[in-house]
């Protein structure tokens, strides 16, 4: 939604769901750090937002130049789920940089860490 004085306002929402089936054996050690057997786990997170963008455009002999604040909100639970999905799978570290600065999930998960490993 574009206001008269040239604003832009995007509302967003989303949800992710996650859900694993683990088959833990019990070897030496293993059960210090996980619990054992057959299990499934689940969660779901969904979030809501808006993002403000305001451009501002200079036009000169030289060329056009464009500067455009942005401003974002996103809205959504804690994440209950942490120590039994999360912790179990790779890629759970969160990748920061100009590519993904206003994406709404930061984290790699499991497209980013098979793709890492080829």
């Amino acid at each position: 939604m574009i206001d008269p004085y040239g604003q832009k306002w995007t509302p967003f929402a989303m949800i992710r769901a996650d859900i694993a089936a683990l088959s833990v054996k019990n070897e030496t050690g293993v059960s210090n750090f996980l619990p054992t057997g057959d299990s499934t786990v689940g969660r779901v997170m969904p979030a809501v937002g808006l993002e403000y963008r305001y451009p501002f455009i200079g036009v000169q002999p030289w060329g056009t130049q464009t500067i455009e604040p942005i401003a974002q909100l996103v809205v959504r639970p804690n994440e209950g789920a942490v120590g039994k999905a999360a912790e179990r799978r790779r890629g759970k570290g969160m990748i920061f940089d100009d590519g993904n600065l206003f994406n709404v999930n930061k984290f790699s998960g499991w497209t980013a860490s098979r793709a890492a490993r080829g």
